[in-house]
């Protein structure tokens, strides 16, 4: 893996690195003081400011389909051999193995070391600590996302026909209903709230006091990628030629019209609200990242070009850096500290 920027270089506007993978960044987490990018050839990458010097952890025999932060600043993996893995201090411990070698899908991690994976028509939950208990439940379909609730212990899961929360405490099962297929599934931070991106080009949601739904249309692609701002009061999503923004504040989106934001000629693909303040960083097809505050509309770019589509983006806490990965291998970090109180 060669460096194609080196630290202390201008990607955009700001001053980051790159770093070409070799394979594709399948996904971007921010983990205590870093990053770690994950990549179909089934390694995880971990870094900090510098690419350059990066650890890099063989935690796959094949592509890492999912990945989720633990406590602690763990690294929970699911992968196409069939495994559930842990990154514990550099070190990857494998946690589970289906029987069948069927691809785990997704990964999820709540609170006290709480994890949850999918494997086909089949999610998982395992209680904190080794040795816990496994539990399984049998869904009507396929997987399509999985999420932990941020404060309850309650567990969704998307599917063919919408989605089902499992409450873990009461091990109960509820069902929002939605005809078509139902992808990535997000809670609202303050829990009143569930979405899904939709395979139909559409994101869906669901009250979670009355099952009250609404659906979110319009989008020219598939929207894939999910971000809620710090306060919850706002959506980002991707899949139309700028970032759409849905409210979430009051009454929520029902009956409401989106905001947009950093439009351009070329399809976003990912994006994320950053932890401080309403920016949202934006990730499009072409490999550019661009950043937009949403109060006035202005813009700074990230990075300027590309030759394949950013995967993801994710903050570190602070939200003083930004990380991002391609399809084409490209994992970038840019450090906002110089700009910061210029804008």
């Amino acid at each position: 893996m060669a460096a194609s920027v080196k630290p202390g270089d201008a990607v955009g506007s700001v001053l980051g690195t790159e770093r070409d993978l070799d394979a594709t960044v399948t996904a971007v987490l921010a983990v205590g003081g870093g990053f770690a990018f994950a990549t179909g050839a089934g390694q995880l990458v971990l870094a900090s400011v510098k690419l350059d010097d990066a650890n890099i952890v063989e935690a796959h025999d094949g592509a890492i389909l999912s990945a989720a932060i633990m406590d602690g600043g763990r690294v929970l993996t699911g992968g196409d051999d069939g495994r559930v893995v842990m990154l514990t201090n550099g070190t990857a411990e494998a946690l589970w193995t289906s029987p069948q070698r069927r691809w785990v899908d997704h990964v999820a991690a709540g609170h006290d070391g709480v994890i949850a994976w999918t494997s086909g028509k089949t999610a998982f939950v395992r209680g904190g600590g080794a040795g816990a208990e496994i539990k399984d439940l049998e869904l009507p379909g396929a997987a399509g996302g999985l999420a932990f609730a941020p404060k309850s212990k309650r567990l969704a899961v998307s599917h063919y026909g919408g989605v089902t929360v499992w409450a873990l405490d009461e091990d109960t099962t509820q069902v929002f209903d939605w005809k078509g297929s139902h992808l990535e599934v997000l809670w609202s931070p303050d829990e009143r709230y569930l979405v899904t991106a939709m395979q139909e080009g559409a994101m869906h949601g669901w009250r979670t006091s009355d099952g009250s739904d609404f659906a979110m249309r319009g989008y020219p692609g598939k929207p894939r990628s999910m971000s809620f701002s710090r306060k919850g009061d706002w959506l980002a999503t991707s899949g139309a030629f700028e970032t759409v923004i849905w409210p979430f504040a009051g009454q929520g989106p029902m009956g409401q019209a989106p905001e947009q934001l950093a439009r351009r000629t070329h399809m976003v693909t990912a994006v994320g609200y950053r932890p401080l303040n309403p920016y949202v960083a934006t990730g499009y097809d072409d490999g550019v990242v661009l950043l937009a505050r949403q109060e006035d509309r202005r813009e700074l770019m990230v990075r300027r070009t590309g030759k394949a589509p950013v995967t993801g983006v994710a903050w570190a806490a602070d939200g003083k850096r930004l990380a991002y990965g391609t399809e084409d291998g490209i994992a970038g970090i840019v450090d906002f500290s110089a700009v910061d109180g210029k804008r």
